[in-house]
């Protein structure tokens, strides 16, 4: 019995190895088809190469654009808050010298209405 099983199983695979033979013979494609498919993927192939290539050059250069924009952010920023700081003490002065004028004032224009000049 064993052998009869063993029979079978070999002439299982051999059918099965014939059909797919079979079905590999006819999804070949002829030499003269296959040489212009082949040609035709280099083709594809060199074309998607360029491609990839020029997305790569695009990527690079906006890598270099994002970082030049947040290099200029930092750096206005730094600017930005030595301006305020600057600004804020300029302010402070002209509000203690207009305090200052604001009290002179007074005196400066009793003195200037005190002041006759002598008509010769």
């Amino acid at each position: 019995m064993a052998w009869l099983a063993a029979v079978c199983l070999v002439a299982g695979w051999v059918a099965t190895r014939g059909a797919a033979a079979a079905e590999l013979s006819r999804l070949t494609v002829p030499p003269a088809e296959a040489a212009g498919a082949l040609a035709r993927d280099a083709e594809d192939g060199r074309r998607l190469g360029a491609q990839v290539a020029a997305l790569q050059e695009r990527l690079l250069a906006d890598g270099a654009r994002v970082r030049f924009w947040r290099e200029l952010q930092a750096r206005h920023e730094g600017v930005t808050s030595v301006t305020c700081a600057n600004l804020a003490s300029h302010a402070e002065a002209m509000a203690r010298g207009e305090g200052r004028r604001r009290a002179v004032e007074p005196r400066r224009r009793l003195a200037t209405a005190k002041f006759e000049p002598s008509a010769r």
